[in-house]
This record gives C-alpha cells, sequence and structure tokens, in this order.
C-alpha cells in the first residue's frame, strides 16, 4: 500500500480491525477484494481466505440401497400422467422443492416410490437420494439430522438455523434427490435451502406446507381407465372382464387409489361376488363413518375400508384391530404378529399366518415375500386404532411386551433365555430394538426400569447388567444407547418438570449412559484395532466403541486405529463420524486416517476437506502436528504450499518449546528448500541446547548431507550438559544410524543419559521411548535403570516398555504382570499410559485382560468415596456396607475422610467409635498438609474440646513446611474451624503466603477460602491480590469469593464482571468454580447471565457441575430442565461427572425416597461397571 498507517497495535485482532477501518475509507481501491487475493494466493488451502472447497466430504447414498428399502406394491399400476408431470417438475437444473399434495390414500407415496425406481430420475440424480418419513409433528432438526447424515455429515444438528446453512454448504453443487413424505408442517420445508441441482420432492396432504411460489402437482382421484385397471390389479381379475357391477364398486370408491385397492382385495381375498360387494358398498352408514372420522374429507375411502372391516369375521377383525399396536414401528416380522396374536387370543401360529394372508388379500396390509415383514398404510392404521379406547391400546403394548418378557424367562428370573444370543430369530431381534417403546407406550416406566436393572451373576462371582451385555453380544450397543435416549425422552415428558419420580429415571439413565462412556473413553484407540485384529470384536462394535469416545481427539485418534479394518459401510460410518469432529486437529486426524482406505472418487474430496481444516488451526504446535498427520499424502506442491507458512509461524511462536515440538512433527515432511530454511533459522539460536536438540531433529532428514549432519549432531549433542537434552539428542538420531556397532553405541549413550536424568517421570518415559531400539546387550542396564526409578506408575511404564523386549518365554508372562500391576493403578489414566505402551506388543491371549483393565470405570476406592458421599441417603444395608468397607481403606487420608462423612448417618451408639478411627486416621497422615484436610474434614462432627489440641498441633505442622503454597493452602482449610483467637494470625500468615505465590488457580482458591473469615481490616489487602492475579480466569475465582464481603450496592457489578472471565482461557474449570462460588448470591437478572455463562462452557462436565451447582438457586419452573441439562452434559462425558453433581442435585430436590433410589442406582452400576 502507497499509504501505510502508523499500526499502533499490539495483537493481530487489532491489526485486522485497522487495516479494515483502512479499506472501509477507500484508501485503495478494491482493497477487500484485493487483499483477500492476496491472502488466498499465500494461502491457498485456507478455508477462510483459500479458493480449496472447505466443505465435509460429501457421501452419495445409495440408489440400490434406498430402492430395496421402498419396494413397489406387487400390484402396482403406473399413472404415467401423474409420474411425467413430477418428472419434468424435478429438473436436475432446476432449485428447491417440489411438491405432490393430496388427501390421504391418493397415492401420493406410492408416485414417490415409483419416481425413485425410474431410471430417468436416477440418471439425473447422480449424487444419491434419501428418503425421510416425516409424520405430523416433527423434530426439523431430527430431520435435517437425517438428511446431513446420509450425505456424510454426522454433527449433532444446534438448531433448524443451524441445519439450513449446514445443508446449504454440504449440498451446494450436488445433484441430488431428498424425499420428504408426509410432511405437516411448513417449518420442515422451510428447514431446506433453495439449491440448484439439490431437489426436494415433498409428498403431503396440505399444500400450505409448500412456499407460495413452489410448483407442486396436485395427486386426487386417478382417471376412470386407471381405476379399472387398478381395480384388477388388486382383485387378480382381468380388467377387459370385469362386470357392470364393478362400475357400481368404482363408483362408491370414488377414483381414490387406496378405497380401489382395498374393494379390489375383496374380491381376490374374501371371494366376494361383484354384485354383493356393490350392494355393501351401497349399504355404508356414512353419518357415522363422519362422527368416528370428523376430519377426513374424503369418505369413499372410509366406506371401503369400514365395508372391509363388516366382512372380515369377528376373529379377523379383532386381529385387525390389534394391529394398531405396531404404528410407528416399521415393518413388522410375521412371527411379532403371530406372537401377539397367540398372546391375546390364542391364535396358532397357522392360523395367524392364514389371517395375515386375509388381512394382504383386502389390501389392509402389505407382505414382502422377501423379508416376511408386514407393512400398513397409516390411514389403515389410523381406522383399526378408531376403536381402540386409550387403555385397550395400552394393554395391547403391555402384551407385546409380556410376549417378549416371558419368551426370555422373566424379569423375576433375570431373563436367563437372553444368554444364548446364537438361538435369536426374527422375534428375539424386534423384541431387542423394540421392547422398550412398547412398555413406556403401555404407560409401564416401572417394567422399564426393571428390565434395564436386571442383572445376571457370572460363575466367577462378576456381577454383569442383562440388557446391555445382550446388545454387545448382538454388536448392537448402539441400539443399547438408543434404547437409554428413548427412556431418558419419556422420563422428561411424562411427569411435571419437578417431580422426583421423573428425576429419579434421569439421575438412573445418566449414570447408565455415563458408564458407558467412561468406558468407551477408557479403551485406547491402539486396543480397539487390536481387537478387531485378533477376531475377539467385530469392527462395527469396535467403531460403536469409537464414536462413543467422550473426546474428540480420542474419538479420532480410534476411528485412525480402526480406518485399516473397517468394510466400506462402515468406513462411510467412520467418515460420517470423523466430519462431525468439531476440534480442528482431532478432525484432521481422523480424515487423515480414513483417506488412505477410502474409495478414489472420495479420498481427494476428504484430503482437500482435512487440508482446509489443518490450515486454520490457530494453535501453532496442533496445526504442525495436523499437517504432520496428512503431508504423506499430499502432493509436493500441496506440502509445500502447507507447510512453509506452518514452519514459518512455528519459527515465531514466542513459546520456545511449541516451537521444538512443531519442527519435530513437521521435520520429515519438509521439502529441501524449506529444510535449508529452518536449519539456517535452528544454527542461530542462542540456547545450545535448543540448538543441538533442533539440528539433531532436522539432520536425518538432510538428503544430500545426511550422515555427515548426523555425525555433527552427535558430537555436538555430548556437549550437552543436560542429562534429558541429552538423551533427546541420541534418541532421535539412534534409529538413523546406518551402521549397527555405531548405532549399538549412540544407544548406549543415551542410556547413560537417561540414568542421569533427575526427574523419575521423565527418566520412565524417555526409557520406554528408547526401549524398542536397544539391543539385547544393553537390555539389563536398561532394566537396571527402570528398577531404580522411584514412583509405582514409572516403574511399570518402564517395565512395560521393556517386557516386550523379554525372550520370546518370558515375555508373556512379563506382560500379564504389567497388566497385573497396572489394573491396580488408582487412576484410568495412569492406567491408560500403561496400556499405551504394552498394546502393541501383548499376544492376543493376552488382549482379554487388557480390555478388562482398559473397561474399568474406577478404583475401589473412587467407588466407595462416590458412595459416601451419598452417605445421608443410604439404606442400612448399604450403609453398613459402606462402613465396613470405609474402615478397610489402607490410606489414612481416605479413610478420615470416608468415615467422617459417614459418622452422621451411624447410629448414636456407634458414631463416637467411628469417630474415633476417623481422628487417629486423619492423625496417621503423614504430609501435614494433607494431615490439615484430613482434620477439616472430620472437625465438624468432634466437639471443640477434642479437636481443638490435635488442630494446634497440625497449625505448627504447617508452619513448619517450606513450601509456602503449601502453607497457604492448608492454614485455609482449618481456619473454618479454628477458635476465634486463633483465626487472626492464622489469615494474616495465609494472606501473605498467598500474596507472593506464583501459583494462580492456588491463589484464587485459598483467597476464595478465606473470603468469609477475612477481618475488614484484611479486605482490602484481599481484594488487592485478588485483583493483581496474572490471569483473568483465576482472578475472577478470588474476586467471586470475595463478593459476599463487598457493599451491598457493589456486589451485582462485581459478580457481573466476573462472570465476564474470557472465555478463551478457560481451564481449570474457571467459569464453572466462579458461577458455583457466585450462585447462591446471585439476583434473579443475574441469574440469567449465569446460565447462559453455563451454556458456553465447552468441556461437558465442567457445564454440568456449573448448571448442577445454580439449580438449588433457581425458581421452580427452571430447575427441573437445568438439572436435566446438567446430567445430560455429564452423561456425555463420564460417569464420574454424573456422581461429582449428584449432591447438588439432591439438595435442590428435598424427596429422601430421591435420595435413596439415587444411591441405589449407583451402588448397582458401580457393580456392573466397575
Amino acid at each position: 500500500m502507497d499509504r501505510l498507517p502508523s499500526w499502533n497495535v499490539s495483537t493481530a485482532t487489532q491489526l485486522w480491525r485497522a487495516v479494515s477501518e483502512q479499506l472501509a475509507a477507500g484508501v485503495l481501491a478494491d482493497g477487500r477484494a484485493r487483499v483477500l487475493a492476496a491472502a488466498a494466493a499465500r494461502w491457498p488451502y485456507n478455508a477462510v481466505f483459500g479458493s480449496a472447497p472447505a466443505r465435509l466430504a460429501r457421501l452419495v447414498p445409495s440408489w440400490v440401497d434406498l430402492r430395496s428399502a421402498r419396494p413397489l406394491p406387487e400390484q402396482y399400476v403406473p399413472r404415467e400422467a401423474d409420474l411425467a408431470a413430477v418428472r419434468a417438475l424435478l429438473d436436475v437444473d432446476g432449485a428447491g422443492a417440489v411438491g405432490l399434495v393430496g388427501m390421504g390414500g391418493a397415492g401420493k407415496s406410492t408416485i414417490a416410490r415409483a419416481l425413485i425406481h425410474d431410471e430417468e430420475i436416477c440418471r439425473r440424480f447422480t449424487g444419491g437420494a434419501v428418503w425421510v418419513e416425516v409424520n405430523p409433528g416433527a423434530d426439523v432438526t431430527a430431520v435435517q439430522g437425517r438428511v446431513l447424515r446420509a450425505f456424510g455429515d454426522a454433527r449433532a444438528v444446534v438448531d433448524a438455523t443451524d441445519g439450513r446453512e449446514r445443508l446449504r454448504d454440504l449440498l451446494s453443487g450436488a445433484h441430488c434427490l431428498v424425499v420428504l413424505d408426509d410432511v405437516w408442517e411448513s417449518a420442515v420445508v422451510e428447514a431446506f435451502p433453495r439449491l440448484t441441482g439439490a431437489r426436494i420432492l415433498v409428498t403431503s396432504r396440505r399444500p400450505g406446507v409448500l412456499h407460495t411460489a413452489t410448483l407442486w402437482h396436485p395427486v386426487g382421484h386417478v382417471d376412470p381407465a386407471t381405476a379399472r385397471d387398478l381395480l384388477a390389479s388388486y382383485a387378480r381379475w382381468p380388467a377387459a372382464d370385469l362386470p357392470p357391477a364393478a362400475d357400481t364398486v368404482l363408483a362408491h370408491c370414488g377414483g381414490l387409489p387406496l378405497a380401489v385397492a382395498i374393494a379390489g382385495g375383496l374380491v381376490s381375498g374374501l371371494w366376494w361376488d361383484w354384485d354383493e360387494l356393490a350392494d355393501l358398498f351401497g349399504g355404508a352408514d356414512l353419518p357415522a363413518l363422519a362422527v368416528r372420522f370428523p376430519d377426513y374429507p374424503e369418505a369413499s375411502l372410509l366406506v371401503a375400508m369400514d365395508t372391509t372391516a363388516r366382512l372380515l369375521s369377528t376373529p379377523t377383525a379383532a386381529r385387525f384391530r390389534e394391529l394398531a399396536v405396531f404404528k410407528g414401528h416399521g415393518p413388522v416380522p410375521v412371527s411379532v404378529i403371530a406372537a401377539l396374536w397367540a398372546a391375546s387370543a390364542g391364535v396358532e401360529t397357522t392360523q395367524a399366518r392364514q389371517t395375515l394372508r386375509e388381512l394382504a388379500n383386502v389390501s389392509f396390509i402389505q407382505i414382502n415375500p422377501r423379508s416376511r415383514a408386514v407393512s400398513v398404510h397409516d390411514l389403515v392404521y389410523d381406522y383399526a386404532r378408531s376403536s381402540l379406547t386409550h387403555q385397550a391400546l395400552a394393554d395391547l403394548h403391555a402384551v407385546v411386551g409380556h410376549v417378549f418378557l416371558d419368551r426370555w424367562g422373566g424379569l423375576d428370573h433375570s431373563l436367563p433365555h437372553l444368554r444364548d444370543t446364537t438361538a435369536f430369530t426374527d422375534l428375539d431381534y424386534y423384541g431387542i430394538a423394540e421392547l422398550v417403546s412398547h412398555l413406556l407406550a403401555a404407560d409401564r416406566p416401572d417394567l422399564v426400569d426393571d428390565l434395564l436393572a436386571t442383572e445376571w451373576l457370572n460363575l466367577a462371582g462378576t456381577v454383569h447388567n442383562t440388557w446391555c451385555t445382550t446388545h454387545e453380544d448382538l454388536d448392537r450397543v448402539s441400539d443399547y444407547l438408543a434404547t437409554l435416549r428413548a427412556a431418558w425422552h419419556d422420563a422428561k415428558t411424562r411427569y411435571q418438570v419437578n417431580d422426583p419420580n421423573g428425576l429419579v429415571r434421569q439421575i438412573a439413565y445418566a449414570l447408565l449412559t455415563g458408564s458407558l462412556a467412561s468406558q468407551a473413553g477408557n479403551i485406547p484407540p491402539s486396543l480397539l484395532a487390536r481387537l478387531v485384529e485378533a477376531d475377539i470384536w467385530t469392527p462395527n462394535r469396535a467403531l460403536t466403541y469409537a464414536q462413543t469416545k467422550p473426546d474428540p481427539e480420542g474419538r479420532a485418534n480410534a476411528l485412525a486405529n480402526l480406518a485399516p479394518h473397517l468394510p466400506d459401510d462402515l468406513l462411510a460410518q467412520a467418515l460420517a463420524t470423523a466430519t462431525a469432529i468439531d476440534h480442528g486437529r482431532a478432525r484432521v486426524e481422523a480424515l487423515a486416517g480414513l483417506a488412505p482406505h477410502l474409495p478414489d472418487e472420495q479420498r481427494s474430496p476428504v484430503l482437500t476437506q482435512a487440508l482446509a481444516a489443518a490450515t486454520t488451526i490457530g494453535n501453532v504446535l496442533a496445526q504442525a502436528l495436523a499437517l504432520a498427520l496428512l503431508a504423506p499424502q499430499l502432493t509436493e506442491k500441496q506440502r509445500a504450499e502447507a507447510l512453509a507458512p506452518a514452519l514459518t509461524a512455528a519459527f515465531r511462536e514466542q513459546d520456545s518449546a511449541r516451537t521444538d515440538l512443531a519442527l519435530e512433527a513437521l521435520a520429515p515432511h519438509l521439502p529441501s528448500v524449506l529444510l535449508a530454511e529452518a536449519l539456517t533459522i535452528v544454527r542461530a539460536i542462542d540456547d545450545p541446547t535448543r540448538r543441538i536438540e533442533n539440528l539433531a531433529r532436522l539432520a536425518p532428514y538432510m538428503a544430500d548431507e545426511r550422515g555427515s549432519s548426523i555425525t555433527q549432531a552427535l558430537a555436538e549433542g555430548m556437549t550437552i550438559d543436560h542429562p534429558g537434552g541429552r538423551a533427546r539428542v541420541f534418541l532421535a538420531l539412534a534409529p538413523h544410524v546406518t551402521d549397527g556397532k555405531q548405532r549399538g553405541v549412540v544407544l548406549g549413550q543415551a542410556l547413560t543419559a537417561i540414568a542421569d536424568v533427575g526427574s523419575s517421570h521423565l527418566r520412565a518415559m524417555l526409557l520406554a521411548d528408547l526401549a524398542p531400539y536397544l539391543p539385547d546387550s544393553l537390555l539389563a542396564q536398561a532394566n537396571a535403570v527402570a528398577d531404580a526409578l522411584d514412583g509405582r506408575l514409572d516403574l511399570m511404564l518402564a517395565h512395560a516398555a521393556l517386557a516386550a523386549r523379554r525372550p520370546d518365554r518370558q515375555r508373556g508372562p512379563a506382560m500379564a504382570d504389567a497388566l497385573t500391576a497396572a489394573a491396580a493403578l488408582e487412576r484410568w489414566f495412569d492406567r491408560d499410559e500403561v496400556l499405551r505402551v504394552l498394546i502393541p506388543h501383548l499376544p492376543d491371549d493376552l488382549l482379554d485382560q487388557a480390555l478388562v483393565v482398559a473397561t474399568t470405570v474406577d478404583s475401589p476406592r473412587s467407588r466407595v468415596l462416590a458412595l459416601v458421599k451419598l452417605a445421608q441417603h443410604l439404606d442400612d444395608n448399604l450403609l453398613a456396607q459402606m462402613l465396613t468397607t470405609a474402615t478397610a481403606i489402607d490410606d489414612p487420608g481416605d479413610k478420615a475422610t470416608a468415615l467422617a462423612e459417614l459418622a452422621p448417618c451411624i447410629a448414636d451408639d456407634e458414631r463416637a467409635l467411628v469417630l474415633d478411627q476417623a481422628l487417629a486416621a486423619a492423625l496417621a497422615v503423614h504430609h501435614p498438609r494433607d494431615r490439615a484436610a484430613a482434620l477439616a474434614a472430620l472437625a465438624p462432627h468432634l466437639p471443640e474440646r477434642r479437636l481443638a489440641p490435635h488442630l494446634t498441633e497440625a497449625l505448627t505442622a504447617v508452619a513448619t513446611l517450606d513450601n509456602s503454597d503449601g502453607q497457604a493452602w492448608a492454614f485455609s482449610v482449618l481456619i473454618p474451624h479454628l477458635v476465634e483467637e486463633q483465626r487472626g494470625p492464622v489469615i494474616t500468615a495465609a494472606l501473605s503466603a498467598v500474596a507472593t505465590s506464583d501459583h494462580f488457580w492456588l491463589q484464587a482458591d485459598v483467597l476464595r477460602r478465606l473470603a468469609l473469615y477475612l477481618p475488614d481490616s484484611l479486605l482490602g489487602q484481599a481484594l488487592s491480590v485478588a485483583v493483581g492475579i496474572d490471569d483473568p480466569g483465576c482472578a475472577a475465582v478470588a474476586l467471586a469469593g470475595l463478593v459476599v464481603r463487598l457493599p451491598v450496592d457493589q456486589r451485582e457489578t462485581a459478580m457481573a464482571q466476573a462472570m465476564a472471565v474470557d472465555a478463551n482461557r478457560d481451564y481449570l474449570n474457571r467459569r464453572t468454580k466462579v458461577l458455583t462460588t457466585l450462585a447462591p448470591h446471585l439476583t434473579d437478572r443475574l441469574l440469567d447471565q449465569a446460565l447462559a455463562v453455563a451454556a458456553t462452557i465447552d468441556d461437558p462436565g465442567d457445564r454440568a457441575v456449573a448448571l448442577a451447582g445454580l439449580a438449588p438457586c433457581l425458581p421452580d419452573d427452571q430447575r427441573g430442565t437445568v438439572i436435566t441439562q446438567a446430567l445430560e452434559a455429564a452423561a456425555s462425558h463420564r460417569r464420574s461427572d454424573v456422581v461429582d453433581i449428584l449432591p447438588s442435585i439432591l439438595s435442590s430436590v428435598s424427596d429422601r425416597a430421591l435420595g435413596a433410589a439415587t444411591a441405589t442406582w449407583l451402588f448397582r452400576v458401580q457393580n456392573w461397571w466397575p
């Protein structure tokens, strides 16, 4: 620019704001377009600037699959004029919706089916087709989601606007057909954008659902010739030979196709004479039918259905009415209907099949000869249902439910016949899919809960959840989750919003869902792949668990690991899941992992999409890691264009550690020109350790100077003083040393350096990285280094890595021992760390043991501490169990905490003994800081005279700590329990210690704890410390804690300020802690603001805690909804997140039975998924 302004800015946002102001002022002709063009040239694959398409990879739904799922009726008679008219409207160069509008029974859906079987339509819409049954009262976002998933976007639809824009992005440029069948509301059609080539075929009884400018074809009575052909087809009678009485029948049918079909069926199915049939149609009681169906305008269909029903034998008519129970359940297997009739009327199977044939012959039903499944038109369903009361229909649903419960051995006996899934028939498969919905329709949610709580005790003494285990055995875990969602939806809608009966069901379903989310999250992605390789799990089951992983990075890694093992249909599902990931680097990892295994026509768009996503990642390291995953699949030109700006950004990054890791990721993929640039910059780094480490990262890829570069880097590596840096250099170079003898020397140097590293955990991690390259001659030395490690986890990591290097006969037992040791680790992420080292080397016969370790949800300690938090809600039996378990806890701090929680609930004559045990455990805690916490937990339950001397001793011990942070925190937990004369000096000491701390979160936490006890004279100092915290989020937490001490007229402003914490810096639960701290003090206006802030918290567990913390402060009409939101967020992440919010939820709903039921459900899920 000729007139470069003086940029007085400090951030990129401020710079571009200034640029936009200059462009808006016209300082550069056509400035905006020129800037965007320059940016696009510089970053061609950036979705913001670049010309490369950034849309998701679009799938092509199969025409073959659609036609198979929507066959034409056996007696189909073409309606050529209607087909030609709609075919003309569905011009591929046109845009938007086309309507098929007419009354029920006019044949709209049949015409739509004929169109998807039309070869011309198939040739036009090469982008595929999808059919969605909409039905009255449809959820618009669910309809949009069905279409988006069919074309490859499986992300949840937030709202109709979100869905519409995503449909626009995804289908723009596609020649595709979407059939929306049986639309009742205009909002459904309006939810789809008008795009050239992407046509929407809408069938509806109401023209008003379409925009006034939309072209539509009326579907009504057929012409006399077509009516005769249709009657003849269904009567199985030559059209030319139809008798005169047939004309009378046709006149009564009025040319309505469904009425004609039913009338024809009376001749072919019941062998009625044409003259008799004409007389019957003429004698129909139209006034009575009008009363039963007041909103249906076409009497001819009512006459046809009613006449047919009256001609059926009494038993057949009764069986026909019972079919109403299957409306909304799709095609129903013949065996299911036969089972219903056997239960309701003692009908034998042979007779049931004969009855179905009779009903098919009169066109009340259609039987698919291949699948042996029955379909019924919705108007026929409605007719059948019209003669049933609500209670009669509910009773029928109950009969269906008991068909399956009895078939499987009864709930009282835990459904024993479900154990052998190999003997299942279509009847059982239908029951697995539909039982819960039938029980809910029967108004028996109690039976649903009994079903979900049924359990099996195995010979090994373990307890398994029957319903979940059955679904796992059938490879239908996703169906089990759908069952839970249906039951949860019922619980939300069946009761008043704050009804404890509905809430306990929601809590149960949250615990069940959260347990599976925890299991899925705990299974390392590499283990999923190994389970499939070893034929222990099917690809479908492994993919379900991959899709259920709560964190996007784990989900992406699992998809990438599974990709080589997935058949084409599951690859399509995996791709849809990958494109739905809303985390940039994770989505790139998933797409990059899937791309090599996709069909040729999909691979290039997927890679383009992944590259666009990678170039928009703002974090330098995350972008480098993403591009490193993609680089091997890119063209040379793409690689150069994408990596050049990433390399520049890496060297501009202020955090040197991120720069180094980014360079390590990019180095193997840099073209020679960029390698030379990187080498020049690296050689100019001042810090010698960093310079040498980065030279080691680059040396193996210097094509012309590779050998000399590696030799030079090795020599310089020997000069590094820090053993960790020296080890990293040798580790980076050793695999690239070609001479075996020299490689052994380098590896020995690496091992020696690792032995000198001060940090035990770093020593373990480096040793684990080195283990695969060690020659046998160094294994004894490596084991000695491993034995010298300090921490339990560190020992396990190192020995797990070295176990793979044992001789063949020792390797299996060593790995089995490593798995046993890993199972004893307290935290799931520690177990995960050990498993990731072991899994690549495990023999197949140990994979089952690895799976047990991986799917352990909680440690025994965590399970006990979770239950004792609900101590006041435990029944006597559970309370006794927990007391026995708590008394046996080894860790004195945990033991003291558990006994302190249980003590108030223990009978008076036993409480003193429990408190004695708790106090003894607290005093046995070794570290003064932890001992202070244990005493603080116990303090509310002990008399002051008994506690005082121990608190004094604790204060003295804390005062001797060298760590001022530890002092400040320990003082803050003791202060609430000190007598007044002790409290002042301790508060002063804590405040002084925290003021000089470098740990922002600790500063915030201590100030929050001190707030209520600060004397007025120290309040100003505390506020000064809070304002001075160099982290906006932590400063907000501190302010939230202190706000209660501010003058009343200042509190609201301070609370609003605290809630406005920068969302971009939200880690360590900052906003969650702000909201839960402020909750009791918020005004009505600020409560609304707090709910809005809580909704923006990305982490589901943190969001759940925030919502649950606000719930007790909300008015009755809001509380139940917010509790539901909290439970849904927690359940999507981990079971522990559900457990964490239960005390808040129970405190907001005063109902003793609710607490007891909650504790019972928690105990159950802990047994099923320990």
